[in-house]
């Protein structure tokens, strides 16, 4: 099985499986999802190019793009109506990244990179993530002291 859970193209990381969301009642759909292949060079060679499949080209390089900026990803339905992609950010996730960097777990500790993620989260209004990026600022710890940025962000 190719494309079926735990389908070989799946699980080689070569075709991703994105679920279809039902906006209005708020719930997943039990019908099938979309799969986006990894390589579009290698869609082009086993299908041929095709100057009419642009959209589609175009719609598979945005997904991974939103993939890669840290972004949940979901196909929505209303009625009949397909929404291309419903993009949501885990800011708990994000928090939880800096702190496992800020700490050293599972790897060698990299407050810089900590940093980041909790200003990911925080830009998002996550509060927890605003006190650690504002108390880092406040003891200048991996970034310059600035009592002002501190203070932005112990605020959230």
């Amino acid at each position: 099985m190719l494309f079926a859970k735990g389908g070989a193209l799946l699980e080689a990381y070569m075709f991703y499986e994105i679920k279809r969301y039902d906006v209005k009642g708020k719930a997943e759909l039990k019908t099938l999802g979309k799969y986006y292949i990894v390589d579009t060079g290698l869609r082009n060679y086993l299908l041929g190019y095709r100057d009419m499949d642009t959209g589609h080209i175009i719609e598979n390089i945005v997904y991974f793009e939103l993939l890669r900026r840290g972004f949940d990803v979901e196909i929505g339905k209303v009625g009949e109506k397909e929404i291309l992609f419903i993009a949501k950010r885990d800011t708990e996730s994000q928090y939880r990244v800096g702190n496992s960097y800020f700490l050293g777990r599972g790897g060698e500790k990299d407050p810089v990179v900590a940093v980041e993620w909790w200003r990911k989260a925080a830009e998002q209004g996550h509060a927890k993530a605003g006190h650690n990026l504002g108390t880092a600022y406040y003891h200048g710890d991996d970034v310059p002291m600035d009592k002002e940025e501190a203070a932005k962000w112990l605020k959230i």
